[in-house]
């Protein structure tokens, strides 16, 4: 259980690191549209945007397809433990009322063994048997 927590918890930092990276490209791309539209020469500011970039205008739509596609993945992870974790809460109340049940039982016998050793003890029918225990 602690290692789908600790999962869940890795999913949900990669999902929060994706999320910035995704604000940091639409950001450039807000800019990179922005200045485009008052620049003249769209040639010469596709290539000032970044190194990523390297000449290909379409990295940041491929890059932005490729963030959505990895949080749409970690979300359905996330749902998926989320789904373990919930059944495995129900496992577990099925183990501890199995428990509570197994420890009145075992009370239960317990007593019984109480009562017949108690029985056996008065009955004078048992004293070959019972010689040793009385002492």
């Amino acid at each position: 259980m602690e290692d789908k927590k600790k999962y869940l918890r890795e999913l949900e930092a990669r999902k929060s690191n994706t999320l910035e990276m995704l604000d940091t490209l639409h950001e450039r791309l807000g800019t990179s549209l922005l200045t485009s539209l008052d620049s003249k020469d769209k040639a010469s500011e596709i290539a000032g945007l970044s190194s990523e970039i390297d000449d290909n205008p379409s990295f940041l739509f491929v890059e932005k397809a490729r963030l959505v596609k990895e949080i749409k993945d970690s979300e359905e992870s996330i749902r998926e433990i989320e789904a373990d974790l919930h059944h495995l809460g129900e496992i577990e109340a099925i183990i501890s009322r199995k428990e509570q049940e197994k420890n009145e039982k075992n009370r239960e016998i317990s007593h019984i063994n109480l009562d017949l050793g108690r029985l056996v003890l008065s009955n004078p029918g048992f004293e070959h048997f019972t010689a040793d225990f009385e002492q």
